[in-house]
């Protein structure tokens, strides 16, 4: 059971925003052993701390999330999950097309919609993006359209993909 504070009261939100560092360390082919899937993508929280509408809670666990951690949050009311963070699209597909990684686990732990990374993404088009989107959705209200309004913005803009395309919504 994932003992860091600052995740414990998920279910209060509807909204999480990571602005981090995603890792995805590739497993062999033939391994599709439980613990090295649940402890191959997670996020960095170095000097963790997140910032809640209380104030700023300080985490001082060893600053890793793992997928192992994630799926085992509260996270039934969280609308979104938006990671502004490279590589946590990344996972590995198993049984037939079941893929596994950061953005299922917050499907597991009750999330509706994901944002994620598929690469990495230099933290200026991150925000870039992610300012976009997020105002789309305040006057949009729709999730879905409002993160294809903006990556239609983002590919105006900057006529290379690579920084833009990099970002995906999943839902549930």
């Amino acid at each position: 059971v994932l003992s860091k504070p600052a995740f414990d009261n998920l279910e209060e939100y509807e909204l999480l925003h990571v602005a981090t560092h995603g890792y995805y360390k590739k497993t062999p082919q033939s391994t599709e052993r439980l613990e090295e899937l649940l402890l191959s993508s997670g996020l960095f929280l170095s000097q963790p701390f997140v910032v809640t509408p209380k104030g700023v809670i300080q985490v001082n666990q060893d600053g890793f999330l793992t997928v192992d951690n994630i799926r085992n949050l509260n996270t039934r009311n969280l609308k979104l999950v938006a990671l502004s963070a490279c590589n946590s699209g990344q996972g590995k597909f198993i049984n037939l097309g079941d893929f596994f990684g950061i953005q299922r686990a917050f499907f597991i732990a009750g999330a509706k919609f994901v944002i994620s990374s598929l690469w990495e993404v230099s933290d200026s088009y991150a925000l870039d993006f992610m300012n976009h989107f997020y105002q789309l959705w305040m006057d949009e209200q729709d999730i879905q359209q409002a993160f294809d309004r903006a990556q239609a913005q983002m590919k105006v803009k900057y006529s290379d993909p690579r920084k833009w395309a990099s970002f995906v919504l999943y839902h549930r």
